[in-house]
């Protein structure tokens, strides 16, 4: 069984260069690969029609693990594939005012209800991936501008997370920067795979949350001041021991990774 489903005009943009079904999509070739493991790889490619030319991502999943089609079952209340469970994350994001990219498509191949495979298109972001921008202007930044942008990214974790939107895989590296002024930007979420809408989000997720984006955060741009300054900003006004509290409970949660993971380098 096979399920294709469009946003918007993108049907009649792909049409036109003849990427009309679920193979058509699935097995383009014309782009570069950049990340790849035995279940699922990401593609960038360009496409110009008669309405110019676009940037777009495809993430394509192959023969998925049971449990991640477990998880997406669960979180979805029926079967569905890594693909659609994506396209259904950035269109609840969107839809709660949080920027991630824009879906264009998604297709799902499935054999007696199972899936084989899927994929899920979407725009490139406009903004710049803050690790990227960590590693070119960290250094060049006052001690003001990075603790504003530490402090913004407090804000926008809890614009998440009041969203509804517990996000496991809160990285550095899935976080990007909406614009250049650090005062005020606002920033957007990729990767959505592991993401889980929740009416509340609950102390436990906030603190596994917290605790991947610091597990991320390296000690050579981040110090503990600034990893403190980031929980303050996320609680908002709270009293000075509940800072204390989450912020204990996120460092114990981050040394664990610290010590099942390689650390990570940027």
């Amino acid at each position: 069984m096979i399920k294709l489903q469009f946003e918007k005009d993108y049907k009649n943009c792909f049409a036109e260069l003849g990427l009309k079904s679920f193979e058509d999509i699935f097995s383009y070739a014309n782009g570069s690969r950049i990340g790849k493991n035995s279940k699922r790889d990401v593609t960038a490619f360009t496409l110009e029609t008669t309405n110019g030319k676009s940037d777009f991502f495809m993430k394509r999943f192959m023969r998925p693990h049971f449990k991640d089609m477990f998880f997406t079952a669960c979180k979805s209340g029926h079967p569905c594939s890594q693909g659609q469970y994506e396209w259904q994350c950035a269109r609840f994001l969107l839809d709660s005012g949080i920027k991630t990219y824009r879906p264009v498509c998604f297709g799902t191949e499935s054999r007696f209800g199972i899936e084989s495979r899927s994929f899920f298109v979407t725009e490139k972001l406009t903004g710049q991936c803050l690790r990227e921008f960590i590693t070119e202007r960290w250094q060049a930044m006052s001690t003001e501008q990075r603790e504003l942008t530490v402090k913004n990214i407090g804000k926008f974790v809890r614009k998440l997370h009041h969203a509804g939107a517990n996000m496991p895989d809160l990285y550095v590296w899935h976080l990007y920067l909406e614009s250049e002024d650090v005062t005020t930007c606002d920033f957007a979420i990729i990767d959505l795979h592991r993401m889980s809408k929740c009416r509340t989000v609950k102390t436990d997720q906030v603190v596994r949350n917290l605790a991947a984006l610091d597990f991320s955060m390296i000690e050579k741009y981040f110090t503990d001041e600034m990893r403190y300054s980031l929980v303050e900003s996320y609680l908002d006004g709270s009293s000075k021991k509940e800072v204390q509290s989450l912020y204990k409970k996120i460092k114990q949660r981050s040394n664990v990774l610290r010590s099942r993971r390689h650390a990570p380098v940027y």
